[in-house]
């Protein structure tokens, strides 16, 4: 903005018919047809600056606010408007001469680099140079040491002392040490270094009576491309300062060492490593990104990651990038601030001594530059944004324009265009605007203009073409602008320059967007400098039927009259159609935003009827849909009527707008989210927030009128406590807080008194100097005539403990943290000074900052969520932060592509791991209400559409198969159809990333054998929705793009482990439906179809899985009636046929696991040489007898796993001869609950259990000696399942044995009763046990507490039956000698049965105290007593006091209970969000169909 200012001289050779350029065109000049303003002419930028004449206008006046307290303002007080009118401060203007008047060799304090500017400063950046001090004399050195060194600590009285001396001031950092900010990199410490030592030889050459200690200044060039753009660092060396350095210590002059022992610790103390803070526990630390900022290079790293594809690795550190710059930006600017007054000498950073009036002071630091942001005085008398009077609020405005500008052009940009990283600081009633260094200089610009508008250039062509494709689709029209009258998009004064580095860089943002028609309000009012810094939002600019122009009403536009009046006209209509029609449509909209009081359990009725609910907040905070459609668009609208359906339908929903009682920080957090939702609102409509007041003057509901009103207070507020303070900082002259943070106790003392007389004229009066007079003008027709009454007290209206909560909130005040809680939970709580810790700084920056820091988080969130079997808790924490990272971003761009993309996408993936189903329902349409809002902005991009697409078809998936209602399930599943068609006849890509978060094509493992553990949700939810994907495809038609595309996607699926189909479904979803998804699956290589009708076609489909390895038919049948067959193929009407066809046709075929009643032997007839291949068999639940195992046996030579479980059919006869068979090969055994086998199998079984690595023999017949004599020869055994058999204390004995070093899973439960033999031999296996499953115990509880004490590892744990829980609890002791190895047993345990134990609610809270990981628990048929030893039912009181400990628990089991019913089982589910398995098995009170509601009501629970 510099240049703007600056540069403009009175060129005679710039004239044209006669006239001047100044005479035709200024930049400060206006241009009204109605209203005609003499044009001031153009003085000379040397021009002397004069202080303007103070006289009133319509500025709100910074008189004292009249009230009782000291913080009001006395008539003495100058205006209150400092924001628009405060005395002129030397010190932020160029005039200050202090600068020039320094030494020469002033000692610098830390960096202070010379650096390009826009317009006249840049060749003075480019060529200035400081002396580098030299022959300081030794006071003086130590004179600089001292100030490098001292800390920033004000004296300890500065607070009160009212004689506070400047000089006592540390000119170091502001709460630190602006040098040591150099480990966060923002120095390169090798080249520091390599300069602090050849410095230090050279001034050790030159002088030699100088001591080694000296500080050494050195410079650095940060080069950007070219050798042209350079900057000079300037710092004070710290190297001679090392007071723990190694060099320095000489321990034989250490006479105090000889005073300590010089045993063995000597060692320890005379130890000097430099890797004495290693710690071996931590891991080693790493980058946290993969940028090295090298010389502080801002730009150069922020380019590059922009120019990488989207990604976590690009977001991550574009994140890191650009909070580093915004963290240094506050930091080094808040120094810059606190030390305005400071004398030139003091000051820590050094403002840069240029000429020009433009901006004030400019500061350089790390390649930051700074800059004060105050009005400037263009001519004698007249100001660039207050007119007639100085105006530093209205210049701050316009700077806040700069960060509008660079989002919405960032947002278009493909890439030619490059922008600066950019952050305004606003502290202590101050403004800095802080941008990085860029590569350019005056020289360099190709587009617009950097002298006022003397030249405007557009001399290249690509440039030309982007500006006018970016500007048309703002809604921006070209127009002609300059002396040289050159037509342009945007402004005149916008920059364009082709950096050193051959990117193009735009900069100058303020007024990109065309100024609002002042007048409309006030038809008398003529127009001011107010088209400066008063604009269009740009949601109200793409509403304008015609585009408009930027230089609206200026002097910049230099086209014919007639044409300058067309552009101006525009304007005009579109700020008429602002108050005429958007604003009343905004009123009615929150008239009827209030939920209608018959909804129950906040619920809303969406557009198309169906019931939603709103406990969901939308990352844009508010919905589209609504019964409210307006039907006064006017005739120039320039949307559809689809697209006005789409965006006019729309309905806010508020829960916490009124002045309730309740007083907590979460109340007022949400009350504070309902504001920032309507603040959404308002800005998405194209409304400005300096219309607020007029809204809610208008609103009817009494409670939104009061959440508005009170916003506007806290902003009126909020200008006056920055006016106060920056008045009390010119003043003062002190860099201490104290006076602030009394100003502030004043101001709430006025807020929260609840002395109602006591400033009752201050809030009833609207004469100058109290609060209406101000709200006022700060806020036009912001009261109602009612409110402007003498005898109404404001704060009736208002919620005033909430509008000292948005006061802390928009200031950054923190408060103490006790004394915050007491002031929201004490209604009579007033906050004073001494509660407030610090008035901390408020930082603005491009939203690209908080979408960079979100979009991070999704990619890693998304990245977690696809590679995990089990989706961590953190994860919807992690989403949820992401989304507040995007909301944020989308605060500033309500309307913003890229934000509203992501964040959809954020919503999805959270919709996805939510295992409330009514909950994701209700997340999908909020997001599908929020991309419906948008779409004449976005209209007919691809990825939009696929994303609305991909939404419509998850909502239609929980509709079906968690609703189970078909209807919606159709109609949401046809409009997904139509929007992927589009999506994909725009861009072919456009599905692709969305379609892994819905299928579950990223499990590609594959294992021998399937997992049988429980399905979780999430798996399950992918499974379904690539059933609903299918059902979709199917009904689309013969020409639709979808049956080309999906096919594709199909194929990448290699893994279902479980195919079925819910029973409530059965009727909808029949085999023919089966055969339509199994039909797309031809690539599948393990499969588990679970309870379904094998018809023809199905089997078909499996039988052209040629890459399928695994499959397992859990309890399916083969369809013999009515078998489906489309297909030219034999029928398959029994599983002899099917396993036939299964065996030769599909070569890969390893595994093979049958689980039905109905296989029997005659399913084997002729077939038995076909399992030859398979490494692993699995028949369960049959009817085979030896009959077919003996003809299998001579084929299963290969077998490495084999399962013959739950038969009674089969005995010894064939068991032997199919493990003779396979001999020493076998490495799992699996013959557990068969009653025919005997000790014969077992001999043989022991003959061949060399390799064996797992064996399950649970209730099988043999005998104590048969089993001791088979775990003697399991040398490799891991898991020994020996439940429910005659094993007894000689099995322990036959496992020392060898050891049993590899046994992890050890079954007892069942079998016989053990005692403190059995114990101790357990304890001296040293068993690195991670299951154990105790049979009956005749043992201390001592003894047990040992054993469990040395299984550090146990994960699963089943007591035995009868187990008195309250006396095993009783017996231990953390410090007991019993308790070995170990400071906390059972840590690790997951999983714990409790089954027919005895329990008390104390034994269970001790007991969970110690297993703070437990995941399982099953209490089924167990018996409560309380702490009397009383026998107690097991009622609902019981449960409840129980309830509690079970909040993190995944699975439990109440089986066998009298007294628990589904009301208690809804509780317990509320009470315990991450259950998924309940099992209720013998629960008299819940039958079959209670079962079948839990289950539909909570279908991510797994009941049985």
């Amino acid at each position: 903005m510099e240049s703007k200012d600056n540069n403009i001289n009175n060129n005679s050779n710039n004239k044209k018919d006669g006239k001047s350029f100044n005479d035709v065109m200024s930049y400060w000049s206006i241009k009204d047809s109605g209203n005609k303003i003499p044009i001031i002419p153009l003085q000379s930028s040397n021009s002397k600056i004069v202080n303007s004449n103070r006289s009133d206008g319509q500025e709100i006046q910074r008189e004292s606010i009249s009230c009782y307290s000291s913080v009001a303002l006395n008539s003495e007080d100058p205006q209150i408007d400092s924001i628009n009118n405060y005395s002129s401060n030397p010190l932020l203007t160029n005039n200050d001469t202090s600068a020039a008047a320094a030494p020469q060799q002033q000692p610098p304090q830390i960096e202070n680099s010379m650096s390009e500017e826009r317009g006249h400063e840049y060749d003075e950046f480019l060529n200035k140079r400081e002396e580098e001090p030299k022959n300081l004399s030794k006071e003086e050195q130590e004179e600089r040491d001292e100030k490098l060194l001292t800390f920033y600590k004000p004296s300890t009285n500065s607070d009160s002392g009212s004689n506070y001396n400047v000089s006592n001031y540390s000119p170091a950092a502001a709460s630190y040490s602006v040098q040591s900010y150099s480990a966060a990199g923002i120095y390169s410490a090798s080249v520091l270094n390599q300069s602090r030592q050849k410095e230090h030889k050279q001034q050790q050459q030159q002088q030699q009576q100088q001591e080694q200690k000296q500080d050494k200044v050195y410079r650095t060039e940060t080069p950007y491309g070219s050798d042209s753009y350079k900057s000079v660092v300037q710092s004070s060396g710290s190297s001679a300062y090392n007071p723990y350095g190694v060099e320095n210590y000489n321990p034989s002059t250490d006479s105090s060492a000889s005073n300590y022992s010089q045993d063995n610790e000597e060692e320890f103390f005379i130890s000097t490593n430099e890797d004495i803070h290693r710690i071996n526990t931590l891991p080693e630390e790493k980058s946290e990104c993969s940028w090295v900022n090298s010389g502080s290079n801002w730009n150069e790293a922020f380019q590059h990651f922009m120019d990488l594809p989207c990604s976590e690795d690009k977001y991550k550190n574009l994140s890191n990038i650009a909070n580093d710059f915004v963290y240094c930006a506050d930091s080094f600017g808040k120094i810059i601030i606190s030390e305005l007054h400071l004398p030139h000498e003091q000051k820590t950073i050094k403002p840069l001594a240029l000429g020009g009036v433009a901006g004030g002071l400019k500061y350089m630091c790390q390649n930051i530059i700074f800059k004060f942001v105050i009005d400037t005085e263009l001519v004698p008398g007249i100001w660039m944004y207050g007119e007639t009077k100085r105006s530093d609020e209205k210049a701050q405005k316009s700077a806040g324009h700069e960060i509008k500008g660079l989002n919405n052009f960032l947002e278009l940009s493909n890439g030619l265009v490059r922008f600066p990283l950019m952050a305004i600081i606003d502290y202590r009633g101050y403004r800095l605007l802080a941008i990085s260094a860029l590569p350019i200089n005056k020289k360099t610009i190709v587009y617009g203009s950097c002298d006022g508008g003397n030249t405007v250039h557009c001399s290249d062509e690509k440039i030309n073409q982007e500006m006018e494709r970016m500007c048309k689709i703002l809604n921006l029209t070209g127009h002609v602008v300059g002396a040289n009258k050159v037509f342009i998009y945007g402004p005149g004064d916008i920059e364009i320059h082709k950096g050193f580095d051959n990117r193009y860089y735009m900069i100058d943002f303020a007024r990109i967007f065309p100024p609002m028609y002042p007048c409309v309000l006030n038809s008398n009012k003529k127009i001011g400098r107010d088209i400066f810094y008063s604009m269009i939002r740009p949601e109200l600019l793409t509403r304008s039927t015609k585009p408009l122009s930027s230089d609206g009403f200026s002097g910049w536009q230099t086209d014919t009259l007639d044409n300058v009046k067309s552009l101006n006209d525009d304007i005009k209509k579109l700020s008429e159609r602002l108050h005429s029609e958007i604003i009343p449509e905004c009123i009615k909209i929150l008239d009827a935003s209030k939920r209608k009081k018959g909804n129950r359990n906040g619920e809303t009725l969406s557009a198309d009827g169906q019931i939603s609910s709103s406990n969901y907040s939308s990352n844009f905070s508010f919905s589209s849909d609504s019964a409210f459609t307006n039907n006064s668009t006017s005739s120039d609208s320039s949307v559809s009527s689809d697209e006005i359906l789409a965006m006019e339908e729309m309905s806010l929903d508020f829960t916490n707008v009124g002045v309730g009682a309740k007083r907590t920080g979460k109340d007022f957090t949400e009350k504070c989210l309902e504001m920032l939702k309507l603040i959404d609102f308002i800005h998405s409509r194209g409304v400005n927030l300096k219309y607020l007041g007029l809204i809610a003057k208008s609103v009817g509901d009494r409670e939104i009128r009061n959440l508005m009103l009170t916003e506007v207070c806290a902003r009126v507020w909020k200008r006056i406590i920055r006016s106060k303070i920056r008045e009390k900082m010119d003043k003062s002259n002190r860099p201490s807080e104290g006076p602030y943070k009394q100003i502030l106790s004043d101001i709430f003392e006025i807020i929260l008194s609840t002395n109602k007389a006591k400033y009752k004229e201050f809030w009833s009066s609207t004469s100058s100097g109290n609060f209406k007079y101000v709200a006022l003008r700060v806020f036009p027709k912001c009261l109602s005539k009612n409110d402007r009454s003498e005898s109404m007290d404001l704060r009736s209206s208002i919620d005033t403990r909430f509008l000292a909560y948005r006061i802390i909130l928009m200031l950054n005040i923190r408060v103490n943290n006790s004394a915050f809680e007491q002031f929201l939970s004490n209604p009579k709580y007033i906050i004073s000074h001494k509660d407030i810790e610090e008035v901390g700084s408020v930082v603005k920056y491009p939203n690209i900052i908080d979408f960079a820091a979100g979009s991070y988080l999704f990619y890693e969130s998304q990245r977690i969520t696809n590679e995990s079997d089990s989706i961590p808790v953190e994860i919807s924490r992690w989403i949820e932060n992401s989304q507040m990272k995007l909301r944020s971003a989308a605060r500033s761009m309500p309307l913003s592509y890229k934000v509203l993309v992501r964040s959809s996408m954020a919503n999805m993936l959270l919709a996805n791991i939510s295992t409330n189903f009514k909950e994701s329902i209700d997340i999908c349409r909020t997001t599908l209400d929020t991309i419906r809002r948008t779409k004449s902005r976005h209209k007919g991009q691809s990825q939009l559409l696929a994303l609305e697409g991909m939404l419509r078809l998850k909502l239609a998936n929980y509709l079906l198969f968690c609703s189970h209602n078909y209807q919606e399930f159709r109609f949401e599943i046809e409009l997904a159809r139509a929007k992927l068609e589009e999506a994909l006849s725009i861009d072919i890509n456009s599905v692709e990333e969305f379609l892994h978060q819905s299928l579950p094509m990223e499990r590609y493992f594959a294992k021998n054998e399937l997992r049988d553990k429980t399905l979780l949700f999430s798996e399950r939810r992918r499974y379904n929705e690539l059933f609903s994907m299918v059902l979709m495809m199917h009904e689309a038609s013969e020409t639709s793009i979808l049956r080309t595309y999906l096919p594709t996607a199909f194929s990448k699926i290699v893994q279902i482990r479980d195919l079925s189909i819910p029973n409530a479904l059965a009727r909808l979803l029949d085999a023919s439906r089966v055969n339509q998804l199994l039909e797309q699956l031809p690539n599948m290589r393990c499969m588990t179809v679970a309870k379904t009708s094998l018809t023809s076609d199905i089997c078909y489909n499996i039988l052209n899985m040629k890459n399928l390895k695994n499959i397992k038919l859990d309890h399916s049948h083969i369809r013999t009636n009515n078998n489906i067959n489309t297909k030219d193929l034999p029928i398959i009407s029994n599983y002899n046929q099917f396993m036939k066809l299964l065996l030769t046709e599909l070569p890969s075929l390893l595994s093979l696991q049958l689980d039905s009643k109905s296989i029997c032997d005659e399913d084997f007839e002729g077939i038995h040489h076909l399992f030859d291949r398979l490494y692993n068999l699995s028949i369960s639940d049959s009817q085979i007898t030896d009959k077919t195992l003996i003809a299998l046996a001579p084929h299963l030579k290969n077998l490495c796993s084999l399962s013959l479980t739950v038969s009674r059919d089969y005995g010894d006869e064939g068991l032997i001869a199919v493990l003779e068979s396979v001999q020493d090969r076998l490495k799992k055994l699996c013959v557990s609950y068969n009653s025919k086998i005997t000790d014969k199998s077992a001999q043989v079984i022991a003959k061949h259990a060399t390799k064996l690595e797992e064996l399950l023999i649970a209730r099988t017949r043999f005998s104590d000696e048969a089993i001791a004599n088979i775990a003697s020869k399991t040398e490799k055994i891991q898991i020994l399942d020996l439940s429910s058999t005659n094993t007894d204390v000689s099995t322990v004995y036959a496992l020392n044995t060898h050891g049993a070093k590899n046994l992890e899973k050890l079954y007892l439960a069942e079998s016989q009763k053990i005692n403190d033999v059995y114990i101790e031999l357990l304890i001296n296996l040293k068993l690195n046990l991670k299951v154990l499953h105790l049979p009956e115990c005749d043992c201390a509880d001592e003894l047990l507490w040992k054993l469990f004490s040395k299984l550090n590892n146990i994960e699963e744990l089943s007591m035995p039956n009868h187990f008195h829980l309250p006396s095993f609890m009783e017996s231990y002791e953390p410090s007991g000698a019993f308790i070995e190895e170990c400071d906390q047993p059972l840590y690790s345990l997951k999983t714990l049965n409790l089954t027919m134990c005895t329990i008390s609610l104390n034994s269970l809270q001790d007991l969970f105290h110690l297993v703070p990981q437990l995941e399982s628990l099953s209490i089924s048929a167990v018996t409560y007593v309380n702490d009397q030893s009383i026998i107690l039912d097991l009622n609902m009181d019981v449960l409840y006091s129980m309830v509690p400990l079970f909040y993190n628990l995944r699975e439990i089991n109440l089986s066998n209970s009298k007294f628990i019913d589904s009301r208690q089982i809804r509780c317990l589910i509320s009470k315990s969000p991450s259950l998924r398995n309940i099992h209720l098995w013998n629960c008299d009170l819940i039958n079959s169909q209670q079962l079948y509601d839990l289950s539909c009501q909570y279908p991510y629970i797994q009941f049985d």
